[in-house]
């Protein structure tokens, strides 16, 4: 799976990340090989609590990607919406103030 279809399937779950090249990565960065998603001190061994649900949210979305080509993929509307929900419940827990 290259960087981009990654990103924006996730993106389409309500999920952004961005696409980011790997070291020796062939691919050029318009495709890239890998994403990049939270802080460095996010993804340490005491960040926030929270990383373990979204960890499991981006997991299951990659798994149910089809892939079609480097820049095309293919998932289901309805698993979409689901985890998009999942997604808007986890957000909904830290309120923007204004």
């Amino acid at each position: 799976m290259t960087g981009v279809v990654a990103q924006r399937c996730l993106e389409d779950c309500g999920i952004i990340v961005n696409m980011n090249r790997l070291p020796y990565d062939s691919r050029g960065a318009a495709v890239a090989g890998g994403i990049r998603w939270a802080r460095h001190s996010d993804t340490q061994r005491n960040g926030p609590p929270q990383m373990d649900t979204i960890a499991g949210l981006v997991d299951e979305v990659l798994r149910h990607v089809k892939i079609v080509s480097d820049r095309q993929y293919e998932l289901d509307e309805s698993f979409k919406r689901q985890i998009h929900e999942k997604v808007k419940d986890l957000c909904g827990q830290f309120p923007m103030c204004a």
